[in-house]
């Protein structure tokens, strides 16, 4: 049972969302299937509670219900129960379409006409309008199942108007669920007969029309005529349709093609209808002829185009004649289908069957070509004519090779064109000949003569003769004009094989290019050379041919002192040449004299001009090489045989002795240079002294040594004959070296002793010559003794040998004789130490900053023999806080300062290769903390010697440098301290400059990125300069703000001008020139304050002090005005007298005088009253 509770507090808007939810609840629920209890559908009493308030609080609760009336609840539980489920909509999305259409399209006389089926599917019920288009065409019917359609004017045409009746119930059937089933659709068929009128031009007839659409849209027309080409658009497929039937009866008259065009807006069918011709006639035939000749050597080609042009009939086949001497190559068109030749008599008949019959016009190449003989007296173009045509013209082309020269012998019916009447396609080709016929038969023949080629040859020849064998390069420059060759003949000398054969480029003219080449006959019997080419070669080319002779004479390989005759042969070109000119050069190495003996035909020529034309082949292949004789030859008969000779070895020696002189040692190094040319020797000879024998060692690898015994004859006495030999005969630069020592003991210092030089003698030698180097240490003094004969004095450093540079050489000697006699003289001192640090150049520049800092940078020029130079830096330079991160660099790159005891650094010196004592630049930077106007210098505890140093001191604008104290040297520019003639000389006062600076410390040395320019400065630059520092000279400074000696000047300038204010002239020419010494004096004594004095300051002053006097006496001045002559009487005049005298008195001024004559007076009041009183 339902408790209705009255519900109060509820509202309005929370109930309506009640009857929401419940509606919603009650409209969602699932009936009861079909075959369950009827109970189970009963709906069960349930109790509903409803809160009177808090209704919002009790709705956001999980699980909670709602109160509403009972009569409420009755309404919506049977508004629920009644519901049914909605069915999804299955209407088609179209009422009607048309699924496939079968048009037979017919061509009348003047209308086609189209009778369509097709079949319409009907998707909904009731009547329908199906568009049939056709708005241009005409319908002549419409049937459905034989019956009358119902046709009605639409939009685009015509409709169909049909109608579907609905199923009835009894045939619907249902669905498990109880819905009824889909609409079956119904499929119609429509005939369809319409037609459209054929639009006619001449030759061509053309239908279109706006025809039914559908997927499958099949066509077929049908033309009645046979052979007629239909053309549809669009086309998406189509098929001509075969012939069906009896083979044996008449084909039918008419074209059928089967058409698919799918869904087209519209259909258009084009046809040529068949001309009939004149019946029972041949074809008129006319042909235009386009034959091309080309005359090459040996062949003949012939391409020739016959242009038919139809008329009255058709052509199904064609026959050309052609002469039965040329061959026919080819017959081409796309026509053409087969094509056959058949002789008949001195013509061959060309026969040729077409695949479709020619109407109107045919084209037809042929291609023939005949290889003539070696007669070219009577060349006959060939006639190519169209049988059964009434009337046949064309033009005659002729090409001829160059290669070729050729006259025409007979040119019977043809007239000759002009260049500008060649057909249009061939004016790009040169021709040789070109004609015009208008009527077969034509005549046309040519006499051709071959073209020899025109060959001028340049020969250049290079022998070069050793001793065992003789080398030819023969190169071959050739000028080919009018006629290129394929293959060039060299005749060969006997005797000689052949190397290589190349091409060659030189003398402007191309490689020759080679295929092969084939030397025909033996090498004893002068043969054949035949070379080959890839190309034709035309214009200068030229190429290569090495040959090889072996000799066998023993005159060029011992120097017997007689000579052997060599004959040499030339190659020469195997060819019609014009001319002939050429160079022959015969090299040989030093070893052999080389004469001519017999130069017929060949003029001497000269060694720098025989390569102007042809360059050397040689290219470095024989460096021992040399040119010795030239000739120069032309077209006549030429011979030439030489003399040659081994000559005998020539020997030059040469000898570096070199005597190291050390404490109680003297060792000797004695290099023997032999330079042997010409012709080996076996063995070399030196003879040394006795005692130096017993001692000295052979140094050279590869070269024995051996005393000769027994002595031979002419070894002198006291000497001793030692032989120098190697693994083979020695030839060329031989070097050996022989060392050894004499002892003396340990020398005293200042004792003197006397070391005699041996003398070593080469023998066997065509010239000996040598020198003498004394090397010693540091503590050992070397000099020759009074008995010096035979030697003359050279500079060790720069007179020895072949460039040679010995260290610590003191003594040089140079000897061009055997006989010559040294002795050295060696004394010990002991050596004193000196400095070992010198600084040559230094600067410092030190940057004052406004926060009484100073910025440093300090610059050294060394030379230094320690590997560490101490430095202390000044007492106000705090390491930890003043230094760079790198303070210290040397030649630009940085290094390490090192630290040592209390404060003392140390500069680490970097090694150095070759000259330890060369110079290089130290650079330190670091910062001092205050500024009290002493700028300190670092000092170098070691006490190096110092050169100059200078110092550049960076102070604020804002502050004056008005005196310096200390040894320093002001290198400021002043002109106080210069005289007015150095002004007039450099135009300029002198002074330092920072470039010249750095150019003296970094001269000679390569310094890594320009310190000068890394370093950053500001403020007004001061130069100064000391020789020689003292340990601790510092330079003081006192400065000034240049604000407060302004206003010192000011105030001085100031009180001047109160004293020129009252002062006469002659007073204030005293001032003017007392402030002028005054100045003078402080720039003469103190020139640091007179820099700020000389400027435009003292012109200002000069010019405030004139300004004032101006002033002054421009109140003193009296002024007299003129007054005009009369008769007045003496009392008027001592009265105007005393008037002025009374306004003289009161302003101390004079206005006007009395008298004749006008006055003006300016000028001091005591002068004024000086002469009047004088007066």
């Amino acid at each position: 049972m339902i408790h209705a509770v009255t519900v109060r507090a509820l509202r309005p808007v929370w109930l309506t969302s009640v009857l929401l939810i419940a509606l919603n609840a009650l409209a969602f629920a699932q009936e009861v299937p079909d075959g369950t209890d009827a109970n189970k559908n009963e709906f069960r009493e349930q109790t509903i509670y409803v809160p009177y308030d808090r209704l919002d609080q009790v709705f956001e609760k999980k699980g909670r219900g709602v109160f509403i009336p009972y009569e409420k609840f009755q309404e919506l539980w049977e508004a629920a129960r009644s519901k049914k489920r909605q069915t999804p909509d299955k209407a088609p999305p179209l009422p009607a379409i048309i699924t496939e259409i079968d048009s037979v399209a017919v061509a009348g006389k003047d209308v086609m006409e189209v009778t369509a089926k097709l079949q319409i599917e009907l998707l909904t019920d009731g009547w329908q309008r199906v568009p049939l288009r056709l708005k241009d065409a005409a319908v002549r019917s419409a049937l459905i199942g034989g019956e009358p359609a119902r046709i009605v004017v639409g939009k685009n045409g015509y409709d169909l108007l049909i109608r579907r009746d609905p199923p009835t119930p009894t045939d619907a059937a249902a669905d498990e669920d109880g819905d009824p089933s889909p609409e079956e659709s119904s499929i119609t068929e429509l005939t369809l007969v319409y037609a459209k009128a054929i639009q006619k031009t001449p030759g061509h007839n053309s239908v279109s029309m706006q025809a039914p659409q559908a997927p499958v849209n099949r066509w077929s027309i049908r033309i009645p005529e046979d052979g007629v080409k239909i053309d549809v658009q669009p086309l998406i497929a189509a098929t001509e349709s075969p012939a069906v039937g009896d083979p044996a009866a008449e084909p039918p008259q008419e074209t059928v093609l089967l058409a698919f065009v799918g869904s087209a807006d519209h259909v258009r069918i084009d046809w040529n209808p068949r001309a009939e011709g004149a019946s029972g006639l041949a074809a008129l035939l006319a042909v235009d002829a386009n034959q091309q000749v080309y005359i090459e050597e040996g062949v003949i080609r012939t391409h020739c185009v016959l242009n038919y042009r139809i008329r009255r009939a058709e052509l199904s086949d064609l026959e050309i004649e052609v002469p039965a001497d040329h061959k026919v190559a080819g017959v081409f068109d796309q026509n053409i289908r087969q094509w056959e030749v058949k002789d008949d008599g001195e013509i061959q008949r060309i026969i040729i069957q077409l695949f479709e019959p020619a109407r109107e016009q045919q084209q037809v190449a042929i291609d023939l070509e005949k290889f003539a003989s070696d007669d070219l007296s009577d060349v006959v173009v060939p006639r190519i004519a169209a049988s059964n045509v009434g009337r046949q013209q064309g033009t005659v082309l002729v090409s001829l090779t160059p290669a070729l020269r050729s006259k025409a012998n007979t040119t019977d019916g043809l007239v000759q064109l002009d260049a500008n009447e060649i057909p249009a396609a061939q004016r790009n080709r040169s021709w040789a000949y070109s004609y015009r016929y208008s009527a077969l038969p034509f005549t046309l023949s040519f006499s051709l003569d071959k073209i020899e080629p025109r060959i001028t040859v340049d020969e250049l020849t290079e022998v070069y003769l050793e001793s065992n064998r003789m080398l030819v390069d023969w190169t071959l420059l050739m000028h080919i004009e009018k006629a290129g060759v394929f293959q060039v003949r060299v005749n060969l000398p006997a005797g000689y094989q052949l190397r290589r054969v190349e091409g060659r480029e030189c003398g402007g003219a191309q490689k020759l290019a080679i295929d092969s080449s084939r030397v025909d006959g033996p090498e004893t019997d002068s043969p054949t050379l035949e070379i080959n080419l890839t190309q034709k070669a035309i214009g200068d080319v030229a190429l290569v041919v090495a040959l090889e002779k072996t000799l066998d004479h023993t005159e060029l390989q011992e120097p017997t002192g007689e000579s052997a005759s060599i004959p040499i042969d030339f190659p020469s070109v195997a060819m019609d040449v014009e001319r002939v000119s050429g160079r022959l050069v015969v090299r040989s190495p030093e070893s052999l004299r080389v004469n001519p003996d017999e130069t017929t035909g060949l003029k001497s020529d000269s060694l720098n001009e025989v390569f102007q034309t042809i360059a050397t082949a040689e290219n470095g292949r024989f460096p021992e090489s040399r040119p010795v004789l030239a000739f120069s030859y032309g077209d006549e008969a030429k011979q030439l045989s030489l003399n040659g000779q081994r000559r005998r070895p020539q020997v030059n020696a040469r000898q570096l002795l070199k005597v190291e002189v050390e404490s109680g040692v003297a060792t000797f190094t004695s290099t023997f240079t032999f330079d042997i040319r010409y012709s080996p020797v076996e063995s070399l000879r030196i003879d040394l002294p006795v005692e130096v024998a017993s001692t000295a060692r052979n140094e050279t690898k590869q070269i024995r040594d051996e005393v000769i015994d027994p002595a031979p004859d002419d070894v002198p006495e006291g000497y001793v004959a030692w032989m120098f030999s190697g693994e083979s005969e020695l030839i060329g630069q031989q070097h050996i070296v022989l060392t050894w020592q004499q002892t003396k003991g340990e020398l005293a210092v200042g004792e003197p002793f006397t070391i005699p030089v041996p003398r070593l003698l080469p023998v066997e030698v065509d010239r000996s010559w040598g020198q003498i180097v004394a090397t010693r240490d540091d503590t050992i003094d070397v000099r020759p003794l009074p008995d010096l004969k035979g030697l003359r004095l050279i500079d060790p450093q720069l007179d020895l040998m072949d460039g040679i540079q010995i260290e610590d050489a003191s003594r040089a000697f140079e000897f061009q004789q055997e006989q010559w006699t040294l002795t050295l003289q060696a004394t010990r001192y002991d050596l004193v130490e000196v400095k070992r640090t010198s600084i040559d150049r230094g600067w410092l520049r030190m940057v004052v900053t406004r926060s009484d800092q100073i910025d440093v940078q300090a610059l050294y020029r060394m030379r230094s023999a320690q590997q560490r130079v101490p430095i202390r830096f000044p007492k106000n330079v705090i390491p930890d806080q003043s230094f760079d991160s790198q303070p210290l660099r040397i030649n630009g790159q940085p290094t390490n300062l090192e630290r040592g005891e209390d404060d003392l650094f140390y500069i680490p010196i970097p090694l150095r290769t070759g000259d330890a004592n060369a110079p290089f630049v130290v650079e330190l930077r670091y910062t001092t903390t205050t500024f009290d106007g002493l700028l300190e210098l670092p000092e170098f505890p070691s006490d190096p010697a110092v050169g100059k140093v200078t110092l550049t001191a960076h102070i604020p604008e804002e502050l004056a440098v008005i005196m310096q104290h200390g040894d320093w040297s002001d290198d400021n520019p002043n002109p106080w301290l210069q005289t007015m003639s150095e002004y007039a000389l450099t135009n300029q006062y002198g002074g330092a400059s920072a470039g010249n600076i750095w150019d003296d410390i970094s001269k000679g040395v390569s310094v890594v990125n320009s310190p000068v320019e890394s370093f950053d400065v500001q403020g007004t630059a001061y130069y100064y300069s000391v020789h020689r520092p003292a340990a601790g000279a510092g330079l003081s400074l006192r400065v000034m703000s240049l604000r407060n000696l302004n206003l010192c000047l000011f105030a001085v300038v100031a009180l001047l001008s109160l004293l020129a204010f009252r002062s006469s002239l002659s007073k204030a020419v005293t001032l003017v020139g007392g402030m002028i010494i005054a100045v003078i004096v402080v720039g003469v004594f103190w020139p640091s304050l007179g820099v700020h004095l000389i400027d435009g300051k003292l012109a200002l002053g000069l010019l405030v002090v004139g300004i004032a006097w101006t002033m002054g006496s421009a109140r003193r001045i009296r002024w007299r005005l003129p007054t005009r002559t009369n008769t007045e009487t003496s009392d008027e005049s001592d009265e105007s007298a005393e008037t002025n005298e009374e306004a003289s008195s009161e302003d101390g001024t004079v206005d006007a005088t009395t008298g004749e004559e006008s006055e003006f007076f300016i000028g001091d009041e005591d002068v004024q009253r000086e002469g009047e009183s004088d007066e």
